[in-house]
């Protein structure tokens, strides 16, 4: 009996990024950044709408950057990869493909926010200012680069369209709604959630790698 093939990512595995790769991702993040930094007090003054926080819409998207989502689409996966799986690894690994996306995406936006320092745009009328080292050092709060409800929409709906591809238009959608969600209410600046969808890409693109290295043999068997 072999197991079943709803188990296993719909796409092949890509082999592991080069340094090549690393360095032209590298290049278009920082000049991205670079082009949207200019570009967020504009993009704060248009997209400000504070008053939207109170339609159930707007929660609906904001809530795609929360990992209670993502932990119930990861139970939904586990449930279903289950039934006719031989080994727990293969029930699992689709679930923990979304988990792993998804907490390492939020825990390193957090991270980010200690280094990078700069405050959520609407704490100085949509200017960019930086909060000293010295100040609430190990707190996150008020702080926006990169958005980390940003960071895990992008992370779930990244591996959900390597793992579903033909629904990936509904999962990109959802996450980019979550951002302009973070735009809507002035959490955060456009350059920083360009960061945040950035991050979010590399760090599937390393789960994808991981699941590949991790699951070579079953994936061997499936193919033969």
């Amino acid at each position: 009996m072999t197991t079943p093939t709803t188990t296993t990512p719909h796409e092949s595995p890509g082999a592991a990024p080069t340094r090549r790769w690393w360095a032209r991702f590298a290049l278009f993040v920082a000049v991205g950044f670079a082009i949207l930094c200019a570009l967020d007090y504009i993009a704060y003054s248009v997209m400000l709408r504070p008053e939207l926080r109170t339609r159930e819409w707007y929660y609906t998207l904001r809530s795609m950057g929360s990992v209670y989502v993502w932990i119930i689409v990861a139970v939904v996966f586990f449930l279903h990869d289950a039934r006719g799986a031989r080994t727990l690894r293969a029930a699992s690994r689709r679930a923990g493909a979304v988990l792993i996306s998804v907490f390492a995406a939020g825990l390193l936006a957090e991270l980010l926010k200690l280094i990078t320092r700069r405050e959520r745009p609407m704490l100085n009328e949509g200017a960019h200012a930086f909060r000293s080292y010295f100040e609430r050092t190990v707190s996150t709060s008020g702080m926006d680069l990169p958005s980390s409800h940003a960071a895990i929409a992008f992370a779930g709906a990244f591996t959900l369209a390597w793992l579903l591809p033909r629904a990936a238009p509904v999962w990109l959608a959802l996450a980019a709604g979550c951002a302009l969600s973070r735009m809507l209410t002035g959490a955060h600046f456009l350059s920083s959630l360009f960061v945040a969808g950035a991050l979010a890409y590399a760090i599937v693109r390393l789960v994808r790698v991981l699941d590949a290295n991790v699951h070579k043999d079953h994936a061997a068997e499936i193919a033969a």
